[in-house]
């Protein structure tokens, strides 16, 4: 089934939302003691609709007919990318790197990753630029020029 890469729509947050969750438990479960992200699993993302809304945020999601298979998230005022999530069933089928090409504009981007995908964001053109933490989880600070 062929995947479209649009802009998110607000009344899609909740499916988004869902999908979010699933990419976290299925992303850092392995590396991660489930401990230190169980709070981003159970909290809903309450502002997702507002974001979807705001012309200062981007938020470009890839679906298909059915169901939406990753959405991305782009903070235009800061230059910052705050979030990439797939579904676990389609990760690894390029659909980040392709949600990252259309969410993103010419010019230097940021990014904070938690360690276990600061590689994605490095195999899509980042530089790792020092340490932080993601939501509680250590992280890295990355820029693409």
């Amino acid at each position: 089934m062929p995947t479209e890469i649009r802009q998110a729509r607000p009344e899609e947050a909740s499916a988004l939302d869902i999908l979010r969750r699933q990419a976290i438990e299925a992303t850092y479960s392995v590396p991660l003691d489930r401990s230190s992200f169980a709070d981003l699993v159970a909290t809903p993302d309450a502002a997702l609709a507002e974001r979807i809304a705001n012309p200062d945020w981007r938020v470009v999601v890839a679906a298909t007919t059915n169901a939406q298979a990753g959405y991305a998230v782009f903070d235009r005022d800061r230059r910052q990318v705050t979030g990439v999530y797939v579904a676990p069933h389609r990760q690894c089928e390029g659909l980040g790197s392709a949600l990252l090409d259309r969410l993103l504009d010419d010019g230097p981007v940021g990014a904070d990753a938690p360690n276990p995908v600061a590689g994605f964001f490095e195999a899509n053109g980042f530089e790792r630029t020092g340490s932080t933490t993601w939501n509680g989880l250590d992280a890295v600070s990355l820029r693409r020029p």
